[in-house]
């Protein structure tokens, strides 16, 4: 079985239905884990840099999910009066 940090973490903590919360600790969780792999590549585990890098992915990411929730419901009241989009 293959376990990722979605399984440990997303589904978890509330997948989707919960995506203000799961979405950020996700990638904290993500970005914690890269420090120690960062330090043993190059020495240094330049703990602003990923903080940065994987929290811009994280809103973007959050932002994401909430624009494709809100035209998903727009498709779906345009279906039910009959504008088939």
């Amino acid at each position: 079985m293959k376990l990722g940090i979605r399984h440990m973490f997303y589904y978890i903590l509330g997948g989707s239905k919960k995506e203000f919360l799961s979405i950020p600790l996700m990638f904290l969780f993500n970005t914690s884990s890269h420090y120690g792999v960062s330090e043993a590549l190059v020495g240094d585990k330049s703990e602003i840099g990923w903080n940065k890098a994987l929290g811009i992915l994280g809103i973007i990411t959050t932002i994401e999910i909430y624009v494709n929730r809100y035209f998903e419901r727009i498709d779906q009241e345009l279906n039910q009066m009959g504008w088939f989009v």
